[in-house]
């Protein structure tokens, strides 16, 4: 509202310096509109209270939401882990806040119509809380703040195709922990594994 105020009154007031005013009128309605997606993930199965740029925020176990900031620094205090930091967001971008610190994994799958080998696509050996999982995956995590390099969050299903790739034949999936070693089980051994 105040930029088009700001257009309106700049074009009444002075027609002939319109293109100038115009153009700064753009830059400030386009920084004002710049924003970044935090993705607030709690993997663990107690409440989790935190603060974010001085707001209390309050996750349920598993609770998964996302929300919009403006971009910038901001601030993350955790008091139960006695940390307190600052983080900064970059525009169109969506980053996960981890206020446990928990462990994810990142796998990644084909989409690729042959079996051309791909680097991201080799296997190999990690270990989640001492069982060992191989396969195309990295574990990421023990952060607060991850940026996302991820097509599928952590409470997407993964899809069987993917339409509109534009030769992008890898796409990744991110885990919690518990829910991968939930999908390995489930889908592997028949057995069904509680939350």
């Amino acid at each position: 509202m105040a930029a088009y105020l700001f257009f309106y009154i700049c074009i009444k007031n002075n027609p002939v310096k319109f293109p100038l005013l115009a153009f700064l009128g753009a830059c400030l309605l386009f920084t004002a509109c710049s924003h970044a997606v935090l993705q607030l993930d709690n993997p663990t199965d107690k409440k989790i209270s935190f603060l974010l740029d001085g707001e209390e925020e309050q996750l349920a176990a598993f609770e998964n939401r996302k929300i919009e900031v403006p971009t910038g620094t901001h601030t993350l205090k955790l008091a139960i882990l006695k940390i307190d930091t600052t983080f900064q967001t970059i525009e169109n971008t969506e980053y996960l806040i981890n206020p446990s610190k928990s462990w994810y994994v990142k796998e990644a799958l084909s989409y690729a119509k042959s079996n051309v080998p791909v680097k991201e696509l080799e296997e190999h050996a990690i270990f989640i809380k001492g069982i060992e999982v191989v396969g195309a995956y990295k574990k990421m995590g023990g952060i607060l703040v991850l940026k996302k390099d991820w097509d599928f969050d952590v409470t997407e299903a993964i899809p069987d195709s993917v339409k509109g790739s534009q030769g992008k034949a890898i796409r990744y999936k991110l885990y919690r922990e518990k829910d991968l070693v939930k999908m390995l089980v489930n889908n592997f051994l028949g057995i069904k594994v509680k939350k």
